[in-house]
């Protein structure tokens, strides 16, 4: 099983998902747990044994040059969607967030509606 997690930011809160992976790697043994992380906090996930690949991101960067972005952005979305995971789980409940989840194309999706993201 390929089991994506989408928990971009901050330092505390990626910490406190820590758990999250522990869970799931203890009810699915066998499976390949991957994290979208920024990359600024990409060192704090290559240090924990059951994430198999960290995935970093650059929102920041790309929001603040969205269209110089787009290769970049374009590449991350074909990688995502490469992989073919079977479950994603959105931690981070916002809308970046719900849009990586969605771009993945999980077969199923585990997160936080729009109604309830921060920024509703």
């Amino acid at each position: 099983m390929k089991i994506l997690i989408v928990k971009t930011s901050s330092l505390g809160d990626i910490i406190q998902a820590f758990p999250v992976v522990s869970f799931l790697k203890t009810h699915f043994p066998e499976g390949v747990i991957d994290w979208v992380v920024e990359e600024e906090f990409l060192s704090l996930l290559a240090s924990h044994p059951d994430i198999n690949v960290p995935i970093p991101v650059a929102l920041r960067k790309w929001k603040k040059a969205p269209f110089k972005a787009r290769k970049e952005v374009g590449g991350q979305i074909k990688r995502l969607r490469e992989m073919h995971y079977d479950m994603a789980f959105d931690l981070q409940g916002n809308i970046k967030s719900g849009l990586i989840t969605k771009l993945a194309r999980a077969k199923e999706k585990v997160g936080m509606s729009f109604s309830s993201a921060a920024e509703w």
